[in-house]
């Protein structure tokens, strides 16, 4: 809503004859003042010729009148937008005799409209990460625009509490150096009160001011005589820096005054909260980075010290197990007729716990390959490694019959070596649950889950309780007792390390004494072919 028209009427030269009391109060004149003025005396340099061409066309006849916005002088040099609606009077004879304006403020209008594209280019200037000075500058133009005669200044608390320059584009620089680290308090200057006190400080004449008192020489070497400073804060209310500005004359704010620096006060409060957001993160981005780094220093010292040990468990604790059992082998069939029974069933047992030991030792071996070990991943034939993985069982105990069905055309992209110690614990686990079936048999397949590729090991043999599956991928857990089915209870956690090293998952499937089957998935093109026969192994 605009505000109630003023009048104004000049003659055909465009000398002011008459003005209402509005017009007057609009531009900031007393009524004496004004009149005998030319229109173009109290138009913007800007908005001149245009203004005085117009009047002209209308004078000559060549328009009935016209409709402008353009901008006053006020008196104390301030431009202010206006909307004439302009139109002729001519007198008894018909001769063009007086211009009549009606003139509406269009201030509130054009400010609204201007706050609007410099709060919309300071957000855009923020969103694009540019540095806070320039985005505090490009502020503090945009406010000195608004006001003939404003000097913009905003200062920015730092860590220790002191007001550091962040941007007065118009101010003498060896002003602004002085105030550079000035400490906030209860009469120091507008902007130090301001910070102390945490509110609006408004100084129309700072030569007069009791705040500006060890400042008053400043100010009259600078010649600054009026000092409005706002606090800048925060989105928690903290505040953050001051918005100054500055006059060469005494002045009170108008009330548009206030509502433009409020509007520019939290634009800033905006840009200085961005700016610190983003130095925390960088320097948080930075301790996370260090400590990245010194992890994977520690983590490389640990899988080294873990290689090293590693190396003295499989050549160190293996060679006397070697020796253990060649003693125990060579007594046993060289002096077997001497020995008591006893003796020979403590021989036996010998071997028997060394066997287990060396078996434990190369399992452990095994998932520290498949925890720290690199995935290596290439095209890898699964249907032929699974081949390979029953042939040595069978090898092994040449004398069981156990039937074996491989699916044909199974293809994985994973590393190969790895993906061999995983089939051999699962399809050894499958060889060693089957012992006690009467016809037992073992599947190695794919299928299809939720449009993923799933291996699956499947077996009809012992089984086991699924209440107790928690269990099954825990390092030295076992769901059955040695005195049944040997084993070093490290198979089934290897397993699980080398499928997630893949980036993959495994679960199972078991009842009592209905077997188990294993499934697992290798993301990045594991799968099977399109054939779908499957093999007798």
């Amino acid at each position: 809503m605009h505000e109630a028209a003023a009048l104004a009427v000049a003659d055909t030269q465009g000398k002011l004859v008459r003005v209402d009391p509005g017009f007057c109060a609009l531009l900031g004149y007393e009524e004496q003042e004004i009149l005998g003025r030319t229109v173009a005396d109290i138009t913007h340099p800007d908005d001149r010729a245009r203004n005085m061409r117009l009047v002209r066309d209308l004078v000559a006849g060549r328009t009935p009148g016209f409709v402008l916005e353009k901008r006053y002088l006020r008196r104390d040099g301030s431009p202010i937008w206006v909307r004439n609606s302009v139109t002729l009077v001519h007198d008894e004879a018909g001769r063009p005799f007086r211009v009549v304006a009606l003139v509406e403020d269009l201030a509130r209008e054009h400010m609204a409209r201007s706050l609007l594209e410099g709060q919309t280019r300071v957000l855009e200037d923020l969103a694009r990460g540019r540095p806070l000075a320039d985005v505090l500058h490009a502020l503090a133009r945009f406010m000195e625009r608004h006001s003939n005669g404003m000097l913009a200044s905003i200062l920015v608390l730092d860590d220790e509490g002191r007001l550091r320059h962040g941007a007065a584009p118009s101010l003498p620089p060896d002003y602004n150096q002085a105030i550079d680290g000035l400490e906030p308090g209860a009469a120091v200057g507008s902007c130090g009160t301001a910070a102390y006190r945490g509110e609006r400080v408004v100084v129309e004449d700072t030569f007069a001011s009791p705040l500006w008192e060890e400042w008053r020489d400043v100010a009259r070497a600078y010649s600054l005589r009026a000092c409005w400073s706002t606090p800048i804060r925060g989105s928690d209310g903290a505040v953050l820096g001051t918005f100054a500005l500055y006059y060469r004359e005494p002045r009170a704010p108008t009330p548009r005054d206030l509502e433009l620096i409020d509007v520019a006060t939290h634009l800033a409060g905006l840009a200085i909260e961005r700016a610190r957001s983003d130095a925390r993160l960088r320097e948080l981005n930075a301790k996370l980075e260090r400590r990245v780094a010194e992890r994977t220093r520690q983590l490389i010292a640990a899988n080294q010290e873990l290689e090293a040990f590693s190396y003295r468990v499989a050549h160190d604790l293996r060679a006397p197990l070697r020796g253990m059992r060649a003693l125990a082998a060579d007594a046993l069939e060289d002096h077997a007729s001497e020995l008591s029974d006893d003796v020979l069933t403590n021989l036996r047992s010998i071997d028997a716990a060394a066997e287990q030991m060396g078996n434990l030792i190369q399992d452990i071996l095994a998932l520290s390959m498949a925890t720290h070990r690199e995935v290596a991943r290439e095209p890898v034939d699964v249907t032929a490694l699974a081949r390979l993985v029953a042939a040595d069982l069978r090898r092994r105990e040449a004398e069981r019959r156990v039937d074996i069905h491989i699916q044909e055309g199974l293809r994985a992209h994973a590393d190969p070596r790895l993906l061999r110690i995983a089939l051999e614990n699962l399809l050894g686990n499958a060889w060693k649950f089957t012992r006690e079936s009467p016809l037992p048999r073992i599947e190695v397949a794919s299928e299809t889950q939720d449009g993923r590729t799933v291996f699956v090991v499947r077996d009809n043999g012992t089984g086991f309780d699924m209440a107790r599956a928690d269990r099954l991928f825990q390092a030295f857990e076992r769901l059955h007792t040695g005195s049944r089915f040997e084993g070093t209870g490290i198979g089934l956690a290897t397993v699980r390390r080398i499928v997630e090293q893949h980036g993959g998952r495994i679960w199972a499937d078991a009842a009592p004494g209905k077997g188990a089957a294993f499934f697992f998935t290798l993301p990045d093109g594991g799968g099977a072919s399109l054939l779908s026969s499957r093999d007798s192994s």
